[in-house]
């Protein structure tokens, strides 16, 4: 072959490979007959499999002059740094990633998991490989709703009217309203004093004063 390659994944053009960069791609997955492929030199692009010898016999010694297949995949390909490891492990990861490739299946260039060959996306990471964005959306967090307890009452209006029904005034003087309860009982003694009625009807008013008001605010609101 002796040439430098051009690989076409997705809507990336990757390269330019030598011959034996281009076959450990072959091996590794990433290249199978149907991605496209050309000569540096060459615009014309064609299926990876109408190249002679592309997909012939791959020599398993030309794996003892290289690192693990998948790892060289990634510092060509993707431009990540290779990791430290034996021939051993290289020559059997090309062996099995040979043998998917061969049985119709490919890895994915955004995740490297194994794919079908004529998949257009990825089912592990939802990628498409057509150049088409990601179907992958992110639903938004529910919104949470925090109740707040009414605020509890100041003063109770029953307790209140029962003050100012046992002590003219007491109930004002309970709610807060010191100067109107003092005045109150002391223009409920006068009536007591004066006549029975007068004073009984004063009495009957601070009980319906002290029950009145907003019992969630320190005073009555008039």
């Amino acid at each position: 072959m002796a040439n430098e390659w051009q690989v076409k994944i997705g809507n990336r053009i990757h390269g330019p490979f030598t011959d034996e960069q281009l076959h450990q791609l072959v091996r590794s997955g990433r290249v199978d007959v149907d991605t496209p492929i050309r000569p540096a030199a060459n615009k014309v692009w064609k299926r990876a499999g109408e190249t002679e010898g592309l997909f012939g016999a791959v020599d398993p010694s030309a794996a003892e002059h290289a690192a693990a297949v998948e790892e060289i995949v990634d510092e060509v390909l993707l431009g990540t740094q290779p990791k430290q490891s034996t021939v051993r492990q290289g020559q059997s990861q090309g062996t099995a990633l040979a043998t998917t490739a061969a049985a119709g299946t490919k890895a994915c260039p955004f995740c490297a998991e194994l794919i079908q060959s004529a998949a257009i996306k990825c089912k592990h990471c939802g990628e498409f490989l057509d150049g088409r964005k990601s179907a992958v959306t992110h639903r938004p967090e529910p919104v949470r709703v925090v109740q707040i307890a009414p605020p509890a009452p100041a003063w109770s209006p029953g307790a209140a009217a029962v003050l100012s029904f046992l002590f003219p005034g007491l109930g004002q003087m309970y709610k807060g309203q010191i100067g109107m309860g003092l005045l109150l009982l002391v223009i409920t003694v006068i009536g007591y004093m004066a006549l029975i009625l007068p004073g009984l009807a004063i009495h009957i008013f601070t009980i319906f004063d002290a029950y009145s008001g907003n019992p969630h605010s320190g005073s009555a609101r008039r």
